[in-house]
């Protein structure tokens, strides 16, 4: 592969296990340069184009809106996500492609966008978590991780949630093992991957006739109890049965000393 930088020839010949890598200053004699890529065209390199390295304008597609912004080349997808455009549902962890806690979806798939560049997404179609809700309800899987308490510090849920929907999406009956495989790359430092198989297993082998309910707290939750989150009230107006703030014993229990 052959590709112009802003003042160098790089030449990138595919024909070894370790990529050859040579670069001409752009500066030389026009001859010199020619002849470079011709050898470097014959021995099978392509021509591309970098872009850079000043900002240059990208188009993205995120939540079916779209945004035009004008980006370092450098600039990776989390950053652009959640330093330009203030979509910070997408967690910043490790950095590396490692813990899964950056997961969006480009075009379906899950990918890290700790390790994307936002020039790469361009023509892609982006999902981050703040694009699930629709129309004021909550998408079906993040209400089965409300159901069956697949959260605890809530960190890293964003890029289970959208792992997860990305996996139902291309297999709607996962077994166990699958669904642990795929969610292998999705890391969870308070340990709730037993709660979080349960969540995508419910939604994999029932089909909930009301899955979602309304982010409005005051509308009603018309969902058969076995489907409500622990403690979620019966009708509007009620309050929670789970306690709240600190516990405290009867006064009549016993005390030690």
């Amino acid at each position: 592969m052959l590709a112009m930088a802003s003042d160098l020839v790089v030449f990138k010949l595919p024909d070894r296990k370790r990529v050859s890598v040579r670069m001409v200053p752009r500066q030389m004699e026009d001859e010199p340069v020619a002849e470079a890529m011709d050898k470097a065209r014959a021995g099978g390199a392509m021509m591309v184009t970098v872009a850079g390295p000043g900002p240059v304008p990208v188009r993205l597609q995120i939540n079916r809106s779209v945004y035009h912004l004008s980006l370092d080349p450098r600039r990776s997808l989390l950053d652009a996500l959640r330093l330009d455009l203030g979509l910070t549902g997408t967690k910043r962890v490790c950095n590396l492609g490692e813990c899964g806690a950056c997961t969006v979806l480009l075009d379906g798939r899950p990918i890290d966008a700790c390790i994307t560049l936002a020039l790469e997404c361009e023509g892609h179609e982006i999902t981050t978590i703040e694009g699930l809700a629709a129309d004021g309800r909550l998408d079906p899987v993040q209400e089965a991780f409300i159901r069956f308490d697949a959260v605890q510090c809530g960190f890293c849920t964003p890029g289970q949630v959208l792992a997860a929907k990305a996996l139902l999406a291309r297999n709607p009956r996962p077994s166990d093992e699958e669904i642990r495989h795929a969610m292998a790359g999705n890391l969870c430092r308070c340990g709730t991957y037993t709660n979080i198989v349960q969540a995508i297993r419910s939604l994999a082998s029932t089909h909930d006739p009301n899955p979602s309910r309304s982010l409005d707290p005051a509308a009603p939750d018309t969902r058969p109890l076995a489907a409500r989150p622990s403690g979620a009230p019966d009708q509007p107006g009620q309050t929670s049965r789970r306690p709240r703030g600190r516990w405290r014993p009867p006064k009549d229990t016993p005390r030690p000393g």
